[in-house]
């Protein structure tokens, strides 16, 4: 990102973390779901595992749902919220642009109008930032 947007990630350390409870089939961020037992929302067990000296932390997980239907696998591949993002490590190809896309949240970036399909678009078709965004993500 740093050509367009003036930002530069180092990555400072990579570690296996242990949770010490059964996640399941599916990690959710499920609290801001009306409805959902407590338990459901796994989120706040795993980056209870973050590393407080980094400023953006990734977990990578076998499968991430943030909606009602976690039993689906829908568009949802990451998360991102306070420093923490949750990542489906099975992905492939789109994880740079993912993993971009929710460093851009990070910055303090939002999802688009409709229509402007750029990287930070839910249903981007495009991997370039607009202005606006890059003027966001490093003021």
């Amino acid at each position: 990102m740093l050509k367009q947007a003036n930002v530069e990630v180092i990555k400072q350390n990579a570690r296996n973390v242990k949770i010490d409870q059964d996640l399941g089939t599916v990690v959710r961020y499920s609290k801001h779901l009306r409805g959902v037992d407590p338990k459901e929302h796994e989120w706040d067990v795993v980056v209870a595992k973050r590393d407080n000296a980094a400023d953006f932390n990734v977990f990578f997980v076998w499968e991430y749902e943030q909606d009602e239907t976690p039993n689906i696998d829908d568009s949802a591949e990451a998360g991102t919220a306070g420093g923490n993002c949750i990542f489906e490590d099975n992905i492939g190809y789109q994880t740079h642009e993912t993993l971009a896309h929710e460093i851009g949240h990070h910055l303090g970036v939002d999802h688009p109008a409709p229509g402007l399909d750029l990287l930070m678009s839910p249903h981007r078709t495009d991997h370039r930032i607009s202005k606006a965004h890059a003027n966001l993500m490093n003021p």
